[in-house]
């Protein structure tokens, strides 16, 4: 039998080492794809949210007289403070009407505010 005949195969220590590398590698991918999955949750309850925000600015620009919500923060503009809009070719108009702002807000604490005008 010769002395320095090679062995075929791996040691232990070198299983125990791959196995350790290969380890972390799982742990730092999983970390990874649990939080995108969080933050496109998080993403997808906003998404929400916002749409139940413009729903309702729907609901008060279609119906502003009789529409009655908590979501819904009417302000009066008075007169004295008209909306004023300038065209491209310079001309001036003023608007007096309502400014409406919507607020609308989740369970989870995600709160959106939309603001309008109607005149």
């Amino acid at each position: 039998m010769k002395l320095n005949e090679k062995k075929k195969g791996m040691t232990l220590v070198e299983i125990i080492i791959s196995m350790s590398i290969f380890g972390i590698l799982v742990v730092v991918f999983l970390n990874l794809f649990l939080t995108s999955f969080i933050m496109i949750k998080r993403s997808g309850d906003r998404t929400i949210t916002s749409v139940a925000a413009s729903t309702e600015m729907d609901k008060v620009i279609n119906n502003p007289l009789n529409y009655s919500s908590s979501n819904v923060v009417k302000q009066a503009i008075t007169s004295t403070n008209p909306i004023t809009i300038t065209y491209q070719d310079n001309s001036i108009k003023k608007i007096i009407g309502c400014q409406v702002m919507v607020t609308t807000a989740d369970t989870k604490g995600h709160t959106i505010v939309i603001k309008g005008f109607l005149p």
